[in-house]
C-alpha cells in the first residue's frame, strides 16, 4: 500500500484532535499529544534536508495522516520506528488544551514556533515536497 503525504500535516494534527473528541469523547485526549518538529526527509531528491512537521503520539505510537487511494487516513507508526525515518532534530510537545490555545491564540494550526515557519515557503502550506516519508 503506498499512502501518500497530505501536505497539511499541520491542519491534520488538530483534526485527530477533533476527531476524537467528537467520536470518542473527552477522555481519551488525556493521552495524545500534538508534536511539531524539524525532522530529515529520509529519502528521495532531498534526503537529509530539513523539513517542518506535525503528528500526534499517543501510547508510543506517531499518529499522522496519510492519502490512501485519495482519501485522508490516520495511521499509527511504532515511535521508535518513526523517529528513526524521519530523524526529528528539534521538536515541541503540546497537550491537547496548549495546541488548542495556540489554535484561537495565532488562528491558524501551526506550526506556532519561528523555527518551525521559517523553514516553510511563504504562501505555501506544503512542509515537504519530497517523497511521502510514510509510502
Amino acid at each position: 500500500m503506498t499512502i501518500l503525504p497530505t501536505h497539511t500535516c499541520f491542519d491534520d494534527a488538530l483534526e485527530f484532535l477533533n476527531a476524537i473528541l467528537k467520536y470518542e469523547g473527552v477522555e481519551r485526549l488525556l493521552g495524545v499529544r500534538v508534536v511539531h518538529g524539524i525532522c530529515l526527509a529520509p529519502e528521495g531528491v532531498q534526503i537529509g534536508q530539513p523539513f517542518a512537521h506535525a503528528w500526534c503520539e499517543e501510547d508510543g505510537s506517531c499518529i499522522q495522516a496519510g492519502l490512501v487511494e485519495g482519501e485522508k487516513v490516520y495511521f499509527g507508526v511504532d515511535r521508535a520506528e518513526f523517529y528513526a525515518m524521519l530523524r526529528p532534530q528539534d521538536t515541541t510537545t503540546y497537550t491537547p488544551e496548549e495546541a488548542v490555545a495556540q489554535n484561537f491564540a495565532s488562528g491558524h494550526f501551526g506550526p506556532w514556533e519561528d523555527r518551525y515557519r521559517a523553514i516553510i515557503k511563504h504562501g505555501d502550506r506544503t512542509v515537504f515536497e519530497g517523497e511521502s516519508p510514510c509510502a
